[in-house]
């Protein structure tokens, strides 16, 4: 199962960032546009997801899609 969410930019200016949530051989991959995201780091946007603060989704009606999401992929 795919998952496609949007993440704030810290800018305010920029575009929200793209975050991929991939379930791939029972493994969680997450993928995030922004430009350290691209590089393969841990951004912020993941780091976020991560510990619970969902503060940096741009659309905060996805919340509850990554919690039920999140507790089936654990």
């Amino acid at each position: 199962m795919d998952i496609n969410i949007f993440a704030k930019s810290s800018s305010q200016t920029e575009s929200p960032y793209k975050l991929n949530f991939i379930n791939k051989y029972e493994t969680l991959c997450v993928y995030c546009s922004c430009p350290a995201g691209t590089y393969g780091q841990l951004c912020k946007h993941k780091t976020s997801f991560i510990e619970g603060d969902y503060n940096m989704l741009n659309e905060i009606s996805k919340q509850q899609l990554l919690n039920d999401t999140g507790s089936s992929w654990s």
